[in-house]
């Protein structure tokens, strides 16, 4: 997924977790050079015992899988290509379990534990972005002003891509309005339900699907964000509408994030990301296989001037 060599010195299993549009000319080299060797200094201490312990089960789950793919195969069936996808995520995990391990013992930060106590699942459960984001914005956290979220977290499930019921709507904007405890938060989601405001969080109604409906809730916030996050409809297409409408709301040196890409559809973003100074990171987490990725691009002056002129 990298270009060859792009960091030197690491293992070969970040070939396929790690792409830099810039390669070492990228913003976000030295932090994610630095994350990743965390992540390996923490796996070179995992014991066999442990990794065998933590393999097995993953084992019996790629024989169901297989098992199932293969029977769905033979009556042509359209399950076989979601147990496929399971079979590939299934043996990955197996190939970096010791990476998985490692990851959870890399030192937590504030964000981690103020994203937990709010209820977001940044920090632990189905993701550890917090992990990286602690690193990308050290220094940052008096600097940062105001920062836009898409995707509050609905409970209702007839919503797209809700969180269940078991879900905490607001969670993650509160963590970021106490993590940055001088930004204005503001958030958007399709589920008017899950609206809500209080001191310094504005939330409105918004459907990332169309760019009409995303200048709309721009129109009412404001522009020049430092930090956009697209926690909101996990597909590539809405990803790529909000994306193209957005990003020209940040300012300059201001950073955009698409959470929960889809490990084995990552390749796809390359094409409208490419362009920019932009990584596709893909954690590794001891039980999330299929998502725990991010999306991470940097404005920069020259696209900032570049907007100014149009």
């Amino acid at each position: 997924m990298t270009q060859a060599g792009v960091i030197e010195g690491l293992s070969p299993v970040w070939d396929d977790r790690l792409w830099l549009a810039r390669g070492r000319h990228s913003r976000f080299y030295p932090v994610i050079r630095d994350f990743l060797r965390e992540i390996e200094a923490s796996a070179a201490a995992v014991t066999v015992d442990l990794l065998k312990e933590f393999r097995r089960p993953i084992q019996l789950r790629l024989w169901k899988h297989r098992l199932k793919n293969f029977l769905y195969s033979l009556c042509g069936h359209p399950k076989r290509h979601k147990y496929g996808d399971r079979v590939a995520n299934e043996r990955r995990a197996i190939r970096d379990a010791a990476f998985a391990l490692g990851t959870c013992a890399v030192p937590r930060g504030p964000l981690s534990d103020i994203m937990d106590r709010h209820g977001s699942d940044k920090a632990s459960g189905g993701h550890n972005y917090a992990l990286c984001y602690e690193r990308l914005f050290a220094g940052d956290r008096d600097h940062v002003s105001r920062v836009f979220e898409m995707g509050i977290g609905s409970t209702d499930p007839h919503a797209p891509f809700n969180m269940g019921a078991a879900g905490v709507p607001g969670a993650s904007l509160r963590g970021w309005r106490e993590y940055f405890g001088k930004a204005a938060i503001f958030g958007g989601d399709i589920d008017e339900g899950c609206l809500f405001q209080e001191p310094r969080i504005r939330t409105a109604a918004v459907d990332q699907t169309s760019a009409d409906s995303i200048d709309r809730i721009f129109g009412q916030f404001g522009d020049e964000f430092d930090l956009i996050i697209d926690d909101g409809y996990h597909q590539i297409d809405a990803n790529r509408t909000l994306f193209e409408s957005a990003f020209t709301r940040l300012r300059s040196g201001g950073l955009y994030i698409i959470e929960d890409v889809v490990s084995r559809r990552r390749d796809g973003y390359k094409g409208f990301l490419g362009a920019y100074d932009a990584a596709i990171l893909d954690i590794p987490h001891r039980f999330n296989y299929a998502d725990n990725c991010l999306a991470i691009v940097a404005k920069d002056s020259a696209q900032a001037l570049q907007e100014a002129d149009r």
